[in-house]
């Protein structure tokens, strides 16, 4: 019976299978299943229950990047980033629950500051300068809604997939390497912005 191919809602990549018929780590930007740093099979081969929790932890994902995408519908200028704050440690809440990691909101919210920054200047700057420039009357909230919503949800899906796979390799909210997985966020964030601009 042929195997079906489970597809990333937002990036349209379909993860390729293992030679033993094994679901594979969640596929990197090239193509190929990726850790922090390397490009290797970040699942564990012999937990047969891995791929389905891979499903879920996708799921957890997608609802959250059209929740951020949402969030920039809200007229206030600010609010709507400390709603996208909170929005993102409820969204890695939720996975390390998904893979049974200890969690704490301090350690999280933290962390995520610390990604965001890493993931470079112009999306953090474009997410502030859309916030803001709600103050400017009628053309303001009209050119914050074209470009929130993208920036938002890729953000969102670039933090959700590189904590998937750090999950996935068994690490921790304490070990991550945040320099190691600089370059997975900045290249799953562009993926996901090239993505939902398409929508």
């Amino acid at each position: 019976m042929a195997r079906r191919k489970t597809t990333d809602n937002i990036t349209g990549q379909v993860p390729k299978e293992t030679a033993a018929g094994q679901d594979p780590a969640l596929p990197s930007p090239d193509g190929g299943a990726a850790t922090a740093g390397a490009d290797v099979d970040a699942g564990p081969p012999s937990a047969a229950g891995a791929s389905d929790r891979q499903r879920q932890a996708m799921a957890v994902v997608e609802a959250n990047v059209w929740w951020a995408m949402g969030v920039a519908a809200i007229p206030f200028p600010l609010v709507d980033l400390a709603l996208l704050t909170t929005l993102h440690t409820k969204m890695l809440s939720e996975l390390a629950e998904l893979y049974e990691v200890p969690f704490s909101k301090e350690a999280g919210k933290s962390l995520l500051a610390s990604l965001l920054v890493d993931l470079g200047a112009a999306p953090l700057s474009r997410g502030l300068l859309g916030s803001a420039i709600r103050l400017v009357p009628v053309a303001g909230p009209l050119l914050s809604w074209t470009a929130l919503p993208v920036v938002n949800g890729a953000a969102t899906y670039a933090l959700g997939k590189v904590f998937i796979q750090h999950f996935e390799s068994g690490g921790t909210i304490l070990d991550v390497d945040i320099q190691a997985l600089g370059s997975q966020l900045r290249n799953q964030y562009q993926r996901a912005a090239k993505r939902l601009r398409r929508t």
